[in-house]
């Protein structure tokens, strides 16, 4: 499995809701339909305020966690492939261009995830 992560910043000027309600309901379902081999695609976003266990107010440079899950590499790279079509970069970059602060810092990694805890 493959999960690669993304912190992800708002467009200036944008809304809480506007954001969360454009990326749940176009970018993530245009991103679903462009690139195929992803087995999940997670949006973790950031609540503004107090943080866990009674630390101060988060300072944070990003509005969303994103994660999204590859079951092989021959899936990932077949995502990757996709990605690079003339056709799909243009609509994800379009999209992307309305949605996300071009500006922030292109923070993107690979993790491993590891679960511990009870149902």
């Amino acid at each position: 499995m493959i999960k690669a992560v993304l912190l992800l910043r708002r467009k200036p000027g944008m809304s809480r809701e506007d954001f969360i309600a454009h990326y749940d309901r176009v970018h993530a379902p245009l991103t679903l339909e462009l690139v195929p081999g992803i087995a999940e695609y997670r949006r973790l976003f950031v609540n503004p305020g107090p943080t866990p266990f009674g630390h101060p107010d988060a300072q944070l440079d990003f509005d969303v966690v994103t994660e999204m899950t590859f079951a092989s590499q021959q899936d990932y790279d077949r995502a990757m492939e996709a990605m690079r079509d003339e056709k799909v970069a243009r609509l994800l970059g379009e999209d992307q261009a309305a949605l996300f602060d071009g500006t922030a810092p292109n923070r993107r990694f690979f993790a491993t995830e590891s679960v511990s805890g009870t149902s």
